[in-house]
């Protein structure tokens, strides 16, 4: 998955093709730098993130039988429990393997024999209290089907929070000798009715039998497995869905990576596939621009598709703590202005502060991402006083300047130029200080430009790509201030035209000739 400490923004969408339900899970981070970290869920169900697992396990008398298999290849045939055991401790990791967040997934362990009961709901960052709760086991009664069943029905809804927009799978494991209540058809007929969940049945053991299992599994028939090989193929298999042929990515129209099963990118779960996290990188950044992101899963030799739509990955302009911000009263330190305060523009005269929000980035996280830290603009970098001190910025936000080059190019000389554009490492410089840094975003009822310690930069610029990478409560409020930003991006336009990147960079080396 994305990493779990960076915002992210999923996308989820579904359809049913030759009769199979098929959905798209596409987790994004809500900004960006020169890369791209993707996830992309394919299962048969599930609309929201959560996936719930009902492990179920046979611990009836028969159990403590030879399984006529080696299944951990010690050298010695185990038990059906031991089997049993070895599985679903192989079931686990199978989760870990695959990437998931810990907080999506929780794995239910469910033990039958002449009735069920629950021993314990794990997320993936429990694995040794599962653990211990699987080998704390022990064989004894009857073999009871039904039981294991209702047990699952039962934990799932007490739990409140088990539906058909979930994930929901069922992995039931025995030696397969039912000798005691009905067959299970009717409770796999409610977990598919009440929670969408698939069944997968597995004998565990060559000695295991399959015909009862196959009354109960709604994924194409039980399976035997005899080895932890098998059990792995059988574990990770995913249920029925159409064929997937591939999944590409693309970033402003382009394409920027296709993943196919079986290639180490695009794997195998025991609930579809997944892309865990990878990273997208080799498009072109325009800072001060938004990337479009889109994710395209086809199936079915391209016949049929599911996509995410476009998704905006936005950016956000910041003054660093200290700015000199020139105000209706003179210079005042960024942190230090208030909503309602009245700002100098240098189009509109005085406008009021009609939104303020900030964010600390601590040392650690400057240490570790580059991207995170200021831009120093040195006193007098563009002339006498402009700036007129050291100001910090960050790397995205944009500088406004004159440029009779970009007449030429553009038919306009006045221009927006993202900081990190401007580093000569003299004058402008990345600020490796290794200090914490807060930055702070000031908006007005439109962007404007503003002077920060002199300089003329751009404010806040609110439309509605920009506000998704704000905490909620941020957001809630600059939505409420800025209505027309739900529906309508252009609502806000720019103060000025902001360069591509390489645009921009044509730009400052001719200013600098």
């Amino acid at each position: 998955m994305v990493p779990m400490d960076t915002p992210t923004t999923t996308t989820t969408t579904s359809d049913t093709f030759n009769g199979l339900n098929v959905t798209q899970q596409v987790t994004l981070p809500v900004s960006t730098d020169e890369t791209l970290p993707l996830s992309v869920d394919i299962t048969t169900s599930g609309l929201s993130p959560d996936i719930n697992i009902a492990l179920v396990i046979d611990t009836s008398g028969s159990t403590g039988n030879n399984s006529g298999s080696d299944v951990d290849g010690d050298g010695d045939n185990d038990t059906f429990l031991e089997a049993q055991q070895i599985a679903a401790q192989e079931v686990f990791q199978s989760f870990i393997d695959a990437g998931y967040d810990p907080s999506t997934v929780e794995i239910t362990l469910i033990e039958y024999n002449n009735d069920g009961a629950t021993l314990g709901t794990f997320t993936l960052d429990q694995q040794s209290q599962f653990n211990t709760a699987v080998n704390g086991l022990n064989d004894g009664g009857a073999t009871n089907f039904e039981s294991g069943l209702d047990e699952v029905i039962d934990t799932w809804t007490a739990a409140g929070d088990v539906d058909t927009n979930d994930t929901n799978a069922v992995i039931f494991l025995s030696d397969g000798a039912r000798n005691r209540g009905d067959n299970g058809s009717d409770e796999l007929t409610l977990l598919e009715t009440n929670f969408g969940a698939s069944v997968t049945a597995i004998g565990v053991g060559s000695n295991s039998s399959l015909g009862g299992l196959n009354t109960i599994d709604n994924t194409g028939g039980a399976e035997r497995v005899t080895d932890v090989a098998q059990l792995v193929d059988v574990i990770t298999a995913p249920p029925p869905l159409p064929e997937l042929q591939e999944v590409e990515v693309f970033v402003d129209g382009v394409s920027y990576g296709v993943f196919t099963p079986g290639d180490g990118v695009l794997v195998t779960t025991p609930l579809g596939f997944t892309i865990n996290n990878e990273e997208i990188a080799g498009f072109p950044v325009n800072f001060g621009e938004d990337l479009e992101v889109e994710v395209v899963s086809r199936f079915d030799e391209g016949s049929s598709v599911l996509t995410s739509g476009v998704v905006i990955i936005p950016f956000v302009p910041c003054f660093v703590k200290g700015s000199k911000i020139l105000t209706a009263r003179g210079l005042t330190n960024v942190e230090e202005l208030e909503v309602g305060d009245h700002i100098l523009t240098r189009d509109n005269g005085l406008q009021e502060i009609r939104w303020i929000g900030s964010s600390n980035i601590p040392s650690s996280r400057l240490a570790e991402n580059i991207k995170l830290r200021p831009i120093k603009i040195a006193k007098d970098a563009f002339g006498t006083n402009m700036p007129e001190q050291d100001l910090f910025i960050s790397r995205q936000h944009r500088v406004f300047l004159q440029s009779w080059h970009a007449e030429l190019m553009f038919n306009s000389s006045d221009i927006l130029i993202p900081a990190h554009v401007l580093v000569n490492d003299t004058t402008i410089t990345v600020d490796h200080s290794g200090n914490s840094v807060t930055y702070y975003h000031i908006a007005f009822d439109q962007h404007e430009i503003i002077f920060s310690n002199g300089l003329p930069t751009e404010s806040f610029h609110p439309c509605a790509a920009t506000v998704a990478d704000m905490k909620p409560e941020a957001r809630e409020e600059l939505l409420e201030l800025f209505p027309q930003m739900v529906e309508e991006k252009a609502a806000y336009p720019a103060a000025y035209p902001s360069l591509k990147s390489y645009e921009a960079r044509i730009i400052t080396k001719n200013m600098d000739s």
